[in-house]
C-alpha cells in the first residue's frame, strides 16, 4: 500500500522552482528515500518549497521540490550515501551517520531546520535501499514540522535632518526590499524631521520600524567684520554656544587679526544642538592692512615717515591734521594716521631741549592796520613761538602760540607797546605802536 501511494504521489509531481543554491549534492550507487509530509508553522508548505539532507559533516546528500497533493505538501526525498571508490571525497552518508533536514521556504527565501524545542533534530537509521524507502521512514503520513524563520527588521534609526543616507541592513532574513518615505533602494535619506516608518518585505511578509530625524536649528557666527592687522583679540561668538570656532588667526575661539596679513580668510564653527545634531557654519571675513608710521625729528619739525598702508589723515597731540609738524618746546608728542577702514598704532616721540636746533637770526616782522586793528606778524624761521604784548605800564594785552611762521590777531588797544616774542631759550622784543 505505501509502494502504490508513493508511485501516486511521484505522479502528482510539478517543478516550479530552481534548486537552492546550498542545495548541491553528488549523486551516487547508493541511496535511500525518506516519505512523509511537510508543514510550516502548522500549514501545509508550497509546491515551491524544497527540502534536503545534510550528513554530519554538513555535506548535502540529497535535494527534492516538496509535492502538492490535495492541498498537503508530501516529501520524497533520495538521500545518497559516500562513495566508496572516493575516498577522498564526502559524498554522502555513511554507515552509523546522521543526518538532518533542511528546509528551503521559497515565500520569505529562507533555510528552516527541522527542529523540536530549538534543538536540530538528528535522524538515524539511513540504509542503502537502492532508492527505495528507508524502513524507518517509509510512511507518508509522517509529518515534518519546520518553524517559520520570523521576519525582523532589528535597526534603530536616529538622525538629523542634516546627516548623509544611512545604510538600512536590519532586515532579516535577507534578501527583501525596503520602503517608505525617504527610501531609495536600501539607502534613507533624512531629508526632513519628523517619525518615518520603513517597511521590510520578504515575500508576502513585512515588518515595519519608526526612523526618528530630529530637527537642526539655525547656526550664526554673530562676529562681523572687517577687522584690522593692528587689532587685539577678539572673541568669537555664536547663537548656540559651546563650540569650536577654527580657521587662520583663531586660537581657543578668538580671532587674532595680529597675526594675519591684509586678505580674505574663512572662519568655521562647529557645534552639538540639543538634538546632539552636529551643526556647521562659516563665515568669510576680511582683514584690512592697518597703517604704519613712525615719527621723524628735523630741524625742528616732526615727520610721519609711513612704513606701510595707505594713509588719508593725521592726528598729532597738538590738534594738528597734516603729514609733519612744527615743534617749538620739549614735549611728548604722539600721532595716529588713518584711512578709511582702519587707524594706526599710537607713534610716539619725546623731544627735550637737546633734540631741538636753537635758532640764530630770528627775525620777524609787524605790520598793524588801524582801520581793521589787525595785527600780522611774519616770522623768519619755521617753529613754534611764544608771543606776547604789553602795554609801557606792564598790562599784558595779548598772550598767544604761533605755529608756524604767520600769525594774525584783532587787538582792542591802542598806543605805545612792546611785542615780545620767544622760542626756549632765544627771545626778542620790539616796540610797536598800535
Amino acid at each position: 500500500m505505501r509502494l502504490v501511494i508513493f508511485i501516486i504521489i511521484i505522479g502528482c509531481t510539478a517543478v516550479y522552482s530552481q534548486s537552492p543554491d546550498e542545495f548541491v549534492f553528488t549523486t551516487t550507487n547508493s541511496s535511500g528515500s525518506i516519505l512523509g509530509q511537510v508543514q510550516i508553522d502548522g500549514e501545509s508548505a508550497s509546491a515551491d518549497d524544497w527540502i534536503a539532507a545534510f550528513d554530519e559533516s554538513g555535506n548535502c546528500c540529497g535535494a527534492s521540490q516538496l509535492i502538492m497533493n490535495n492541498g498537503i505538501s508530501y516529501l520524497n526525498l533520495v538521500i545518497y550515501g559516500d562513495d566508496a571508490t572516493t575516498s577522498q571525497n564526502d559524498e554522502g552518508m555513511n554507515g552509523n551517520e546522521s543526518f538532518s533536514l533542511k528546509l528551503y521556504d521559497y515565500s520569505s527565501n529562507s533555510y528552516l531546520d527541522y527542529q523540536i524545542d530549538d534543538e536540530i533534530v538528528l535522524l538515524y537509521s539511513w540504509t542503502n535501499t537502492n532508492g527505495a524507502p528507508i524502513p524507518d521512514y517509509s510512511n507518508p503520513n509522517d509529518v515534518y514540522i519546520f518553524n517559520a524563520v520570523q521576519l525582523e527588521f532589528n535597526q534603530s534609526i536616529n538622525l538629523c535632518e542634516n546627516e548623509d543616507a544611512v545604510t538600512l541592513v536590519g532586515g532579516f532574513p535577507s534578501g527583501g526590499e525596503y520602503s517608505g518615505e525617504g527610501v531609495s533602494g536600501n539607502q534613507f535619506y533624512p531629508t526632513s524631521s519628523g517619525n518615518f516608518e520603513i517597511t521590510y518585505t520578504l515575500g508576502e511578509l513585512s515588518v515595519s520600524i519608526v526612523a526618528v530625524v530630529y530637527p537642526t536649528s539655525p547656526l550664526e557666527i554673530l562676529n562681523d567684520g572687517s577687522f584690522c592687522t593692528n587689532d587685539n583679540e577678539i572673541e568669537l561668538s555664536s547663537n548656540i554656544a559651546g563650540g569650536t570656532f577654527y580657521g587662520d588667526g583663531i586660537i581657543n575661539n578668538t580671532l587674532n587679526p595680529q597675526l594675519l596679513n591684509a586678505g580674505t580668510y574663512i572662519m568655521s564653527y562647529e557645534v552639538l544642538d540639543s538634538n546632539q545634531c552636529q551643526l556647521f557654519s562659516e563665515k568669510y571675513f576680511t582683514v584690512h592692512q592697518a597703517p604704519e608710521v613712525d615719527i621723524v625729528l628735523a630741524n625742528n619739525s616732526l615727520t610721519a615717515n609711513v612704513i606701510q598702508g595707505d594713509i588719508f589723515n593725521y592726528l598729532w597731540s597738538n590738534g594738528q591734521i597734516t603729514n609733519a609738524i612744527d615743534v617749538g618746546e620739549a614735549s611728548e608728542y604722539w600721532l595716529i594716521a588713518s584711512n578709511d577702514k582702519c587707524s594706526s598704532d599710537t607713534a610716539q616721540i619725546s623731544i627735550d631741549n637737546s633734540s631741538l636746533e636753537m635758532l640764530s637770526g630770528l627775525n620777524f616782522s609787524i605790520d598793524y592796520s588801524l582801520a581793521n586793528k589787525e595785527l600780522k606778524i611774519k616770522i623768519s624761521q619755521v617753529g613754534t613761538y611764544q608771543i606776547e604784548i604789553f602795554s609801557l605800564n606792564g598790562q599784558k594785552i595779548l598772550s598767544n602760540q604761533i605755529h608756524g611762521t604767520e600769525y594774525k590777531a584783532q587787538l582792542n588797544y591802542s598806543g605805545l607797546s612792546i611785542i615780545t616774542i620767544s622760542n626756549y631759550q632765544k627771545q626778542h622784543s620790539k616796540k610797536i605802536l598800535l
